[in-house]
């Protein structure tokens, strides 16, 4: 689909009136980070009782996809603190996935899962979270993204206002380690815990 008719679509009345459709195209349009920052922005138009159906989707796609967009979880960490249900319920979810994970914790899936869990942690339990002040790191990727939008705002004047927010978020994901060492034998799927 052409990014023309996608945002027509997007833009629609009939995506607009359910978060279903957000959520389905967000595992659809995974790789994609401006789809992906484009899809939250609109799940933040519903209320919390409307995304809470839709809560242990949104934090699997979280887990279960390996991608450069860090909207989800910032979504998620934003319904967390305007929401106690939600951030009990997402508290409990992640706690699940990082006992699950917990036999391959090299794996990415568990870094990100234990990474939101803290912070979610920090929201549940009061603690203050510096997360939100966090400077931004040296990021290659999102300085690419901010330079080439700034350069695109002269013929797009409207561009910054959804840009800007974009890659600092971008900017602030935890960069890997190189002192990290993976073995890709022990890589696993997501399953259902035996218990």
């Amino acid at each position: 689909m052409s990014w023309d008719l996608l945002k027509r679509f997007i833009e629609s009345d009939v995506f607009n009136q359910n978060p279903f459709l957000s959520v389905a195209y967000l595992s659809r349009y995974a790789d994609h980070v401006g789809i992906t920052y484009v899809l939250c922005s609109k799940l933040r138009q519903f209320s919390y009782e409307e995304i809470e159906f839709f809560l242990p989707q949104l934090c699997h796609l979280i887990i279960s996809l390996d991608n450069e967009s860090m909207a989800l979880e910032e979504f998620i960490l934003d319904l967390c603190e305007e929401s106690v249900n939600g951030a009990l319920l997402t508290f409990w979810l992640f706690q699940t996935y990082l006992h699950d994970l917990s036999s391959n914790p090299q794996s990415i899936a568990f870094k990100t899962c234990r990474r939101i869990y803290n912070k979610v942690q920090r929201i549940v339990f009061g603690v203050t979270d510096t997360a939100r002040a966090e400077k931004i790191k040296e990021n290659t990727l999102p300085v690419t993204v901010l330079a080439s939008f700034v350069l695109a705002s002269i013929g797009m004047p409207g561009l910054p206002r959804w840009a800007g927010p974009l890659a600092i978020s971008q900017a602030r994901k935890p960069q890997e380690s190189e002192a990290t060492v993976s073995d890709s034998s022990q890589t696993q799927k997501l399953a259902r815990s035996h218990t």
